[in-house]
């Protein structure tokens, strides 16, 4: 027993000088091999160099802008701004049930799960084994019974790993963490993009209710006039034309309040549909009617640089570049022969009649050096299809940079003038409003007739309508300029 016991320890102790000599044989080749450096920062630093960063809209609207530029540190919840607790209730709703951010957070979620898998490649893999059989080599005389069967046992345990020696493993593993920060940015794009979508389609729901309530009380003063004008049409001071004229007004402006309606459940629908609610729960969180939004005054300056740097679409396609770059590393990688060490170490038997005792270890302990010959044009095709896929991404990543500096020119310009729009419809709309109130005592009096009250209510009706337009274009407008200037928060 001491005998074999001694044996055993002697093999051992072999079996773990060989595996350490095979161990730093790999070490040394990995320190070796051929580096492959990514490309794909290059990329990256040369496609921001190239960008005009300056907008010729900021430099036209200056006098309109706040002076202080927008700083990333200083980021907050820009809704917040609006003061508006059900406004606050819904995005906060969106940003935790949207089905847009379900579905990034588990695009995510799967994200992660691949760059651990990456990362397990890098490690050795560890197998236990058990084998056992029973051999009859007479089945028809001894049916599986008697001692002339042959037994057959063993337990086994197996290490190897796959050495990266050409650093392909390491590509992957970096490419997956790309990926996994770039979904990560993804999913803060889709916030963004949810948030300004609420918040855009709750501003056109209260300007449909504020329309609504307009047109509402436009069908009150036209069926006043209609009484009036039925009055004076018996009395022989109008005729049947003001009365069809006013008949005229109060049908439109009762079809006006139907389209209102109409446009009010439209909303209230993709609402409930952005939020992730179902119909009934968002109606009851939306059905008070409230106040258009106050435009702030202070408009903040956009930041470009920063915005190159923290805006989350760019950094998401930026960060897939990378990706991409280094999935090109892996795939040149598989150009290189392959390393592979491993140690087996085993128990097995063999015994006629009885099952064996496994009193005899075995271990073994080998390497494998394998190199790509006759699948090789397979291995260049996938080089050369991930080569595409860089330039593919890289093209992409210029796109959209080029995309939000264009959109953030014409959010710059669109944000001033939609503002002047609004001032001008508001005073347009008061001016309206005097006009027709002025028309009526001024028909009562005998200088005007009739038609000139009717045209007079139909600019107020216009009027009025227009500066609600104008007021929900400006609101929306600005959400969308918050948006791309404050994208982080």
């Amino acid at each position: 027993m001491a005998k074999r016991y001694d044996t055993l320890m002697k093999f051992l102790f072999n079996l773990r000088v060989k595996t350490f000599n095979l161990l730093l044989f790999a070490c040394v080749l990995d320190l070796n091999a051929c580096a492959i450096k990514s490309n794909g920062p290059l990329i990256v630093q040369q496609v921001k160099s190239e960008q005009e960063l300056s907008l010729p809209a900021v430099k036209q609207m200056q006098e309109y802008l706040k002076n202080q530029p927008f700083e990333t540190e200083a980021a907050q919840r820009w809704w917040l701004s609006f003061a508006d607790p059900v406004l606050q209730q819904l995005v906060d709703v969106a940003l935790e049930q949207a089905y847009q951010v379900r579905t990034a957070l588990a695009n995510l979620e799967a994200a992660k799960s691949q760059l651990r898998a990456s990362n397990a490649d890098l490690l050795p893999s560890v197998e236990l084994g058990i084998d056992a059989s029973v051999t009859d080599f007479d089945v028809e005389r001894n049916d599986f019974a008697g001692d002339t069967l042959s037994h057959r046992f063993g337990v086994s345990a197996l290490m190897q790993w796959q050495v990266d020696v050409s650093g392909r493993a390491r590509s992957l593993v970096a490419s997956s963490r790309a990926d996994v920060v770039s979904t990560a940015a993804l999913l803060r794009d889709v916030q963004r993009l949810v948030v300004q979508q609420v918040v855009g389609t709750y501003v056109e729901l209260r300007a449909a209710q504020q329309r609504l309530l307009l047109a509402q009380q436009s069908v009150q003063r036209r069926e006043q006039h209609v009484e009036r004008i039925e009055r004076l049409l018996q009395k022989g001071y109008a005729t049947a034309l003001d009365k069809s004229r006013t008949d005229n007004q109060l049908y439109e402006s009762k079809a006006d309040a139907y389209v209102q309606e109409i446009e009010m459940v439209r909303l209230t629908n993709a609402l409930a549909l952005l939020l992730g609610l179902n119909l009934i729960e968002t109606r009851a969180l939306v059905h008070e009617p409230r106040q258009l939004p106050v435009l702030v005054d202070d408009v903040p300056l956009p930041n470009v640089s920063q915005l190159i740097h923290h805006r989350p679409d760019i950094r998401a396609v930026e960060l897939r570049l990378l990706a991409v770059a280094f999935e090109l590393n892996a795939a040149k990688a598989s150009l290189y022969p392959s390393f592979s060490v491993g140690v087996n170490v085993f128990k097995q038997g063999e015994r006629l009649g009885k099952w064996p005792d496994l009193s005899d270890v075995v271990g073994r302990v080998f390497s494998n050096l394998a190199v790509p010959i006759l699948g090789r044009g397979r291995l260049l095709a996938a080089v050369d299809s991930q080569s595409a896929r860089l330039k593919e991404a890289h093209i992409s990543y210029e796109e959209t940079i080029a995309r939000a500096l264009a959109e953030l020119d014409s959010s710059v310009v669109s944000v001033v003038k939609t503002r002047q729009i609004y001032e001008q419809r508001k005073l347009a709309a008061e001016s309206a409003k005097v006009a027709a109130e002025s028309s009526y005592a001024l028909f009562q009096s005998g200088e005007i007739d009739y038609t000139s009250v009717i045209v007079a209510e139909q600019t107020r009706t216009f009027a009025e309508q227009a500066a609600i337009v104008a007021h929900r274009t400006a609101v929306v407008t600005y959400v969308g300029y918050l948006s791309a200037v404050v994208p982080v928060w």
